[in-house]
């Protein structure tokens, strides 16, 4: 985890206690919370996140020296992500709405719920209904943990009910010179064999390097064509992806006024992929930032 130095502590401190399950260390800070103490009082809670005073009644808080008048009263403090997790909360109140599920079905993050709103707003076409002998595909780009691919596999085998089908994903798993990857975290399907993680062919799935794009290219046409021969028992074609998902990103909190420019690269190159791998008529969703142009 990457250390940022407040004025009482670190960022470590902010997860101690009990709050480290709230936020992940992937969420990106805002500027005024870049270099700021870990703790944060009811007062300037209320001015920063603007959050009413019967939420701060109700939230974690602890005593600590008051850092401005010593010898004062004690304040009471309470961590910066459990402010930052509540005003989150108010401001969204479908937040959790994966634990509303009657099936009581939860996904990885928020990004599986992301894909299956623009899937239902599409009416449930991202992938496409299939007849049982056909094999359906995806590839994920730039999506480890693996939210967007979660969320379609249970799509396909519960809701579809589209036994022959799989997922193929490639994410940086090093780093490169936009920052550092994240591991996939999907170890049910890929035991499963519905999800298989690519690596490339220099073995870091960064999709900057082409070489690694046609590789997946490749890998997927053969084991899709493998799949349909088995299913028919014929000679198939060779296939590939019937639906392309990119969820690449970068940190950019540091240099939000270029980050624009900054994704270009990225963004190009997930778009060129997803037209590397998609059959005639496949569908493609990417997720980017903001599109304003700066001189």
């Amino acid at each position: 985890m990457k250390e940022i130095q407040g004025s009482k502590g670190t960022k470590e401190d902010c997860t101690k206690d009990g709050v480290s399950d709230i936020l992940n260390d992937s969420e990106i800070l805002e500027s005024f919370e870049i270099g700021a103490a870990p703790m944060i009082t009811k007062k300037e809670a209320m001015s920063i996140y603007c959050l009413p005073e019967g939420i701060l009644a109700v939230c974690q808080c602890v005593e600590n020296e008051n850092p401005h008048r010593k010898g004062w009263s004690n304040l009471k403090v309470a961590a910066y992500k459990w402010m930052f997790y509540m005003a989150r909360r108010m401001c969204n109140p479908y937040e959790h709405i994966d634990h509303l599920s009657p099936e009581r079905v939860s996904f990885m993050n928020r990004s599986a719920l992301k894909l299956a709103n623009i899937n239902a707003l599409f009416d449930f076409t991202l992938i496409p209904q299939t007849s049982n002998n056909t094999f359906t595909s995806f590839a994920d780009l730039c999506g480890a943990p693996g939210g967007f691919s979660e969320y379609l596999l249970y799509f396909c085998n519960h809701v579809r009910n589209m036994r022959s089908s799989k997922g193929f994903g490639m994410s940086l798993l090093g780093t490169n010179q936009h920052g550092t990857g994240f591991q996939w975290n999907l170890p049910r399907p890929v035991a499963d064999g519905i999800f298989q993680i690519i690596q490339g062919s220099d073995g870091s799935g960064d999709i900057y390097n082409w070489e690694n794009i046609q590789f997946l290219k490749e890998f997927i046409e053969n084991d899709t064509k493998d799949q349909q021969q088995m299913l028919t028992n014929k000679e198939s074609i060779s296939s590939l992806c019937d639906l392309v998902v990119a969820d690449g990103g970068l940190d950019a909190q540091r240099e939000s006024e270029i980050q624009e420019y900054l994704t270009f690269e990225l963004v190009v190159n997930q778009v060129a992929a997803a037209l590397l791998l998609l059959n005639h008529g496949g569908n493609f969703v990417m997720k980017f930032f903001g599109s304003e142009n700066y001189s």
